[in-house]
């Protein structure tokens, strides 16, 4: 899978299942997955958005994600 600022985090989630601990360690966003808002965002939200919630810049979450997955 090809990481961009707009792939969806849904995506990553159904394609690598594991990841998904890894995306709810940055603090930020796992106070911001138990908010309602949450559940409707999640559909729709990319890297872009997760890296607005996190304070990351969109390139270091693409790195993250792309080490992360190196191996799968």
């Amino acid at each position: 899978m090809e990481f961009t600022e707009k792939t969806r985090i849904v995506d990553i989630m159904e394609a690598y299942p594991d990841l998904t601990e890894e995306l709810m360690s940055d603090e930020r966003v796992a106070a911001f997955m138990k908010t309602p808002m949450a559940k409707f965002m999640l559909k729709t939200a990319t890297i872009k958005d997760a890296s607005r919630i996190s304070g990351k810049s969109v390139e270091t979450l693409i790195k993250k994600l792309e080490r992360a997955t190196a191996n799968k």
